[in-house]
């Protein structure tokens, strides 16, 4: 999430209607600066960034569990962040990156924070994906 696309526009949407938003991110030094830009637009102080590397499980749980230490309540998951077009690679956890970070890291943290999500009343899981999929309707 860095100076456009569609995770900013929506964590900007949810600050200007007054949510707490909580961008999880790989680089947090130019997700801070994303943050303050969504912060001075919105006139919203809590947006925050926490760390969250979607190529790796280890990252996924610690961040799920730092989430559901420090909070209470849960009413929406954006689940935005993906790759593409990356050379062949497996990760840490033995998949290959793009299944890994676009789909099972999607995955894991949604089950990991589902029963907070279910314990919160009219919350919402949010998955956003790419266009890509109009190139092959072709």
């Amino acid at each position: 999430m860095y100076e456009k696309g569609i995770g900013k526009e929506t964590a900007l949407d949810l600050a200007q209607r007054g949510a707490s938003v909580i961008m999880a991110c790989r680089d947090l030094p130019k997700s801070q600066i994303a943050c303050e830009k969504i912060r001075k637009k919105s006139k919203n102080s809590n947006v925050f960034v926490e760390y969250l590397d979607l190529e790796s499980f280890e990252s996924v749980r610690a961040f799920a569990i730092k989430i559901l230490n420090e909070y209470k309540s849960i009413d929406i998951l954006v689940n935005n962040a993906g790759v593409m077009g990356c050379p062949y690679f497996k990760t840490n956890d033995g998949f290959e990156k793009h299944f890994q970070v676009n789909y099972l890291s999607h995955y894991l943290l949604t089950r990991l924070l589902m029963d907070r999500i279910k314990s919160t009343p009219d919350s919402r899981i949010v998955n956003l994906t790419s266009k890509l999929y109009e190139s092959t309707n072709k």
